[in-house]
C-alpha cells in the first residue's frame, strides 16, 4: 500500500465502517456519513419537489468520486488507470432528511473488485425499524481517461460551433435565450432549486432539436468543506439536460414531466474551480 494516500475523511464521507480490502483481488469497504450534520445537511436538500426536499445524485456522485480515488491512490498506486468514472448509476428511492432529526446515517457500501477495476456501490439508509434500505447503485470504474480525453476534445471544434448557432439562433428566434431568473422560475413548478444549486447564468435552448448550451458560474455556491467535486458543481452540470426536457416548447408539465434518476457514464478530467465561469452543450435524444 501507498503512504501517499489521503485520509478517507469528507464533508460527505465521515468515517470508515468497514475496510477489508487488500491489493490482490478486492474485496469490501463500507463509509458512512450523518446526512443530519450542519455541513452535510443542506446538500441533501438540494431540490424540493412538491415541499418535499430530496437528495440528488450528486451527493453519491461525489461520495463514489472520492471512494474511487482513495481506493486506488492507497491499493494500486503504480497502476496507470486513475481517471474515476462514476457509471451506471440509478436512483431507486428517495432520500429524505427527516425534519429535526439528531442523527441519519447513509453509508455507501463497496464490492472491490481489482480484476475489472472497478467498485460496486449501493448507497443505504436505515429505515424506521433499523433496516438497511438502498436509495442507489452505480459502478465505480477505474480508467485512463487519456484516450477518452483526447476523443472529447477532438469534437471540441464541433460542439464550439454547435454553440455558436444556438446563438447565433437567438436573433431569428429559431431559440430561446433565458437568464438565471427565468430558468429557475421556469422550472419552478418542477423542483425549487436550493440556493447553492442555482448555478445556471444563461440557457440557450432549441426546441426542435433539444438543444442546450448552459453558462455556469458558482459564486452563490456556499465555499468551505471538503470534497472531491462539490455536489452542487456536479449538479448543475447535469441541469441544462432537464431544463432542456421539461422546459422546452412541447413539454406540457401539467401532463408529463422529466426527472434524472442517473446516469450511464461521469467522468471528470480535471479540478472545476470556483471562481470559472464554465460552458455546457447538452442534445437529449430518445434512448
Amino acid at each position: 500500500m501507498s503512504a501517499g494516500y489521503s485520509k478517507l475523511e469528507s464533508t460527505t464521507i465521515h468515517r470508515i465502517v468497514d475496510e477489508s480490502v487488500d491489493t490482490v483481488t478486492g474485496g469490501k469497504i463500507v463509509v458512512e456519513a450523518d446526512i443530519a450534520r450542519k455541513d452535510l445537511s443542506p446538500l441533501v436538500q438540494g431540490h424540493e419537489v412538491n415541499g418535499i426536499p430530496l437528495c440528488t445524485p450528486s451527493v453519491y456522485a461525489d461520495i463514489a468520486l472520492t471512494l474511487g480515488t482513495y481506493l486506488a491512490n492507497k491499493y494500486r498506486p503504480a497502476d496507470p488507470e486513475k481517471t474515476v468514472d462514476v457509471s451506471s448509476m440509478d436512483i431507486s428511492k428517495a432520500l429524505i432528511l427527516r425534519e429535526d432529526a439528531p442523527q441519519q446515517l447513509l453509508q455507501a457500501h463497496g464490492d472491490v473488485g481489482w480484476e475489472t477495476k472497478s467498485v460496486a456501490l449501493r448507497f443505504m439508509s436505515f429505515d424506521s425499524k433499523g433496516k438497511l434500505q438502498e436509495h442507489a447503485r452505480c459502478v465505480v470504474r477505474l480508467c485512463d481517461g487519456t484516450s477518452r480525453q483526447k476523443q472529447l476534445q477532438a469534437k471540441a471544434k464541433e460542439v464550439k460551433d454547435k454553440m455558436a448557432r444556438l446563438r447565433s439562433g437567438v436573433s431569428d428566434f429559431s431559440t430561446a435565450r433565458f437568464n438565471r431568473a427565468m430558468v429557475y422560475r421556469a422550472i419552478r413548478p418542477l423542483a425549487r432549486f436550493h440556493d447553492d444549486y442555482r448555478a445556471i447564468d444563461e440557457i440557450i435552448l432549441n426546441s426542435n432539436t433539444l438543444e442546450a448550451s448552459t453558462k455556469l458560474s458558482f459564486g452563490t455556491v456556499k465555499r468551505g468543506g471538503s470534497f472531491h467535486t462539490h455536489p452542487a458543481i456536479i449538479d448543475s452540470l447535469t441541469q441544462g439536460c432537464g431544463f432542456t426536457m421539461n422546459c422546452n416548447d412541447s413539454t406540457d408539465l401539467d401532463k408529463e414531466v422529466f426527472m434524472n434518476h442517473g446516469w450511464g457514464s461521469f467522468q471528470i478530467f480535471q479540478d472545476l474551480d470556483f471562481d470559472k465561469t464554465y460552458t455546457t452543450y447538452t442534445q437529449m435524444k430518445q434512448g
